[in-house]
């Protein structure tokens, strides 16, 4: 059989299912040809995810420019990208203001839109794949598919005139912090769902497997903390890719302050089209700053 998850896990989802299913039942609705059989499991709770993932790992990260306590500490010396620009609390709250108000109807309405398309190619059986292997392989398909249509999209809101139109305010950050990594205009942050969603469900058109609701309700936690990694501003221990990027945080800090290079999620698209730009060189210079200042 393999590795595999402990047997909670699929006894903790069925428990999650008993409770969440006569809330279904209580309020499915029928609209055109579409009959919304379980608008609380597949609606509700993947937009709950995602707003408790952001308020949570978006204010787990504050304290790296708020809290005198622990930006002095020693450790986090030296790891803020661009140490001149440093966010005020106004900047906090414009943020919050955006990204909370399209959290009531933008993120919403993208599940509600995207209803027919989850309900066909995600699974929502009681019987989680606990296959470790099964896990392994879907997060590397998922990932492939994000940084393939980010690196796509991204680019593209790059260009005229989509750029003015939409991708100019999420560039009002040239030196971003985590709560930044949602502030998009309304139509770009609809697009910018694809990101979590195209893994689970091209797995589930072309394979028929690697699409339980579980890991895409996992994969919105993770992919959330992932862009507000790339948004925090500080290097961050782990977070590189051999070959590919440094730091999955700089590398994309990087994109914020040069503007047009760096367009994807884990450099693999960069790599192969060119638009790293100076990213290594501006590693460098990062680093022969540190050890500067620590001579």
């Amino acid at each position: 059989m393999g590795l595999q998850f402990p047997e909670s896990v699929k006894t903790n989802w069925n428990s999650y299912l008993d409770f969440i299913e006569p809330f279904d039942e209580k309020y499915a609705f029928t609209l055109g040809n579409t009959e919304f059989d379980k608008p609380i499991s597949l609606i509700v709770v993947p937009w709950a995810v995602a707003l408790f993932s952001y308020v949570g790992w978006g204010f787990l990260f504050l304290p790296l420019d708020f809290a005198a306590p622990v930006r002095e500490r020693k450790a986090i010396q030296g790891r803020k990208f661009q140490p001149k620009k440093k966010p005020e609390w106004k900047d906090v709250v414009k943020t919050l203001k955006l990204v909370l108000s399209q959290f009531l109807w933008m993120y919403p309405l993208t599940f509600f839109l995207g209803y027919p398309l989850i309900t066909k190619y995600l699974s929502h059986d009681r019987d989680v794949p606990l296959s470790i292997v099964n896990f392994i392989t879907a997060s590397f398909l998922y990932v492939c598919c994000s940084e393939v249509y980010f690196f796509s999209y991204h680019w593209l809101m790059h260009q005229k005139p989509f750029y003015k139109m939409c991708h100019k305010l999420h560039h009002e950050w040239t030196a971003p912090f985590a709560l930044t990594c949602l502030y998009f205009d309304a139509f770009e942050g609809f697009l910018n769902n694809g990101v979590v969603a195209v893994g689970p469900i091209l797995c589930g058109a072309v394979f028929g497997k690697f699409n339980h609701m579980l890991y895409f309700l996992l994969y919105i936690n993770m992919g959330i903390l992932n862009v507000a990694v790339h948004h925090c501003g500080y290097e961050i221990p782990g977070d590189y890719i051999p070959g590919f990027a440094l730091s999955m945080a700089h590398f994309h800090d990087y994109h914020h302050e040069v503007f047009n290079k760096n367009f994807g999620i884990i450099g693999v698209c960069d790599y192969i089209f060119g638009t790293y730009g100076k990213y290594y060189a501006a590693v460098d210079k990062f680093h022969s700053r540190n050890k500067q200042k620590q001579q």
